[in-house]
This record gives C-alpha cells, sequence and structure tokens, in this order.
C-alpha cells in the first residue's frame, strides 16, 4: 500500500489498491507507473530527485528569497512586480540580508514599503530585533 510515495496513483490503469481509511470509508485506487524525479533546470543543471532540486535552489538564497517576495507581491496586489518596482525589490533583499532572509522579516518590509501600498522607506540595514519586536528569539 505505500506505493503512493513513489508511484502515480490512477483511476483506470495500475495495480488496483483497496482498502478503508481510517474514518471508515472504503476506497480504490490504482498505482501506475513509476513517478520521474529527475530532470533539468533552464540553466542546465540537472536533479535525480527533491533532495537534489532542493539543494541547488538553496544554493542561491537571494534568489529564493527574491522569488518569494514576488510571489507575495502578486498573491497581496494581484499585480506582479512591474520594472520600476525592482529597485524596491533588491533594497528589501538587502534590508534582510542580515538576518538570513526569514519569512517573516521579508512580509514585514514589503508590507511597510510603497510595493505593497505603503509610503514607508526601507531601512539601509535592518535588525533584526527592530522587525520582530526586541525579541530575537522570536
Amino acid at each position: 500500500m505505500g506505493a503512493w510515495r513513489d508511484r502515480y496513483r490512477g483511476l483506470e490503469r495500475g495495480d488496483k489498491i483497496t482498502g478503508v481509511d481510517p474514518a471508515g470509508h472504503a476506497f480504490e485506487y490504482r498505482v501506475g507507473a513509476a513517478v520521474e524525479s529527475s530532470g533539468r533546470l533552464l540553466n542546465g543543471e540537472s536533479f535525480e530527485d527533491v533532495r537534489d532540486l532542493k539543494r541547488i535552489l538553496a544554493a542561491n538564497p537571494r534568489q529564493l528569497a527574491r522569488n518569494l517576495l514576488r510571489q507575495f507581491t502578486l498573491y497581496s496586489t494581484g499585480i506582479p512586480v512591474r520594472y520600476s518596482d525592482r529597485r524596491e525589490i533588491e533594497a528589501i533583499l538587502d534590508a534582510c540580508l542580515g538576518v538570513g532572509y526569514r519569512v517573516g522579516d521579508l512580509l514585514r518590509v514589503l508590507v511597510g514599503c510603497r510595493v505593497f501600498g505603503g509610503v514607508g522607506v526601507i531601512p539601509a540595514r535592518t535588525k533584526t530585533a527592530a522587525w520582530n519586536g526586541g525579541s530575537e528569539s522570536r
């Protein structure tokens, strides 16, 4: 029954699996072909599984944080980051560099900036305590 970890589930083809879930409901599905977890990124780097992919992505934390800010901006405003917003996004990244691009810090600074609709100026250097109420362990 553990095939869900490395094989696709389907309803039409494959090995039939039946059972009863913890709530007492009967279920049935079919286990298909193995999942192909290797691939190649646009920059040419290849990976064999999700752990390799995570390693590649984590090797550039600023790029990961930049993408996260772009996604937060799109989600919160409904508008993608514009060319004119790039300088402000880079300033947010510079402000959060010292604290390791923590998600909470990125959000706090984003909410206070012009891109989000605020009028605040992003400080040149953000100290951890300034963004988490004075507590370093938050």
